[in-house]
């Protein structure tokens, strides 16, 4: 089968990587290798699964800019499996429906190279935090944000939440679906932490206030919901 119709227009290849049948990387799905529609017209592919120092020089600017984890995250699980023989599994999850998952695997012995796997690992993970930076504010209110922090370090988490960034330029107006009643409005934001080890994070959030009628709002910030937790450069903290 030709790759272009099995990738329906898509640059993206999900893959699915376990070492030693552990938990997929990255939760699998999230993990996805570069295919160019330059490369699409052919019957095969061809990628690196633990490319050398030209590879990454040649074609990792574009795993950077998209803050595409999957070889960061591999080659962490391989310093963390050991300096021994592992089954690797390889599986391509095409975007168009025509072909099952192509599965495979390999053996691979590291073969006393985890000094040399733990450099890259430390050296992609950088390369990857330097890209990153903290979302822009959709508006700023420090008393909101104040109030923020505090309903997030409520939740009995372990993370301490210094500040909050408002990521929202508008607030979100939810009503009651069955009786179009105004319920509370909302307004998302990241709330940031640092941790023992020193590691720095933003953890995003959704919070309300309740609608009091007359069209007001209570002046009390409350949790709503959360989202994801990534980690960001402690030098992009103020």
């Amino acid at each position: 089968m030709n790759v272009k119709d099995l990738m329906d227009g898509n640059v993206e290849l999900r893959v699915r990587i376990r070492v030693d049948g552990g938990t997929a990387v990255w939760g699998g799905d999230l993990s996805y290798f570069d295919l160019p529609l330059s490369v699409q017209g052919k019957s095969y592919i061809q990628f690196a699964l633990l490319p050398d120092a030209q590879w990454f020089k040649d074609n990792y600017a574009p795993y950077i800019s998209q803050e595409n984890w999957t070889y960061s995250y591999f080659i962490d699980n391989l310093v963390k499996a050991g300096d021994v023989s592992h089954e690797i599994s390889c599986d391509l999850l095409f975007p168009a429906i025509k072909l099952g998952e192509v599965e495979s695997k390999l053996n691979l012995d590291l073969n006393a190279g985890i000094g040399d796997l733990k450099t890259l690992s430390t050296k992609l993970h950088n390369e990857l935090m330097a890209s990153r930076q903290l979302p822009k504010a959709g508006m700023n209110n420090a008393g909101i944000e104040s109030q923020m922090a505090a309903a997030a370090n409520k939740l009995g988490w372990n993370d301490k939440f210094t500040n909050a960034i408002i990521t929202s330029s508008n607030w979100t107006v939810r009503k009651n679906e069955l009786t179009g009643t105004i319920v509370n409005r909302t307004l998302g934001a990241v709330c940031i932490t640092k941790d023992p080890d020193g590691k720095c994070y933003t953890q995003e959030f959704t919070f309300a206030q309740d609608y009091t009628g007359g069209g007001n709002y209570s002046g009390t910030i409350k949790f709503y919901s959360y989202g994801g937790k990534r980690e960001i450069g402690c030098d992009k903290i103020k």
